[in-house]
């Protein structure tokens, strides 16, 4: 079955793309969510990564892509239990509204 995910960041790199067997379909937006720049707390390198933080304020807005996977599993497990998979709609340059998946931080 597939899935459609919003992405704004590592599940787009080509390597991630072919891991999980995913494809780029188009470039889409969500509102009512920022971006936060984090230190990694279980690396001692100067790694940093970003994360989606949900402000409810419709002002707000993230620009990212579409991917469409039919290994949605594989990618909760990657994602690890740090991460919650919620249902969202993003939107499309002619402002269609599309159901997708997003990942954000398991609080």
């Amino acid at each position: 079955m597939k899935h459609l995910i919003f992405s704004y960041g590592s599940l787009i790199l080509p390597e991630n793309l072919k891991k999980f067997n995913s494809k780029i379909l188009k470039s889409v937006f969500i509102t009512e969510f920022k971006l936060k720049v984090i230190k990694s707390p279980i690396t001692k390198t100067n790694y940093h990564y970003i994360l989606l933080d949900q402000t409810w304020e419709e002002r707000d807005i993230v620009p990212g892509f579409l991917i469409e996977t039919e290994n949605i599993e594989s990618i909760d497990k990657w994602e690890g239990s740090s991460y919650k998979r919620i249902e969202i709609t993003c939107i499309d340059r002619y402002m269609n509204r599309i159901k997708c998946f997003v990942y954000i931080e398991n609080k």
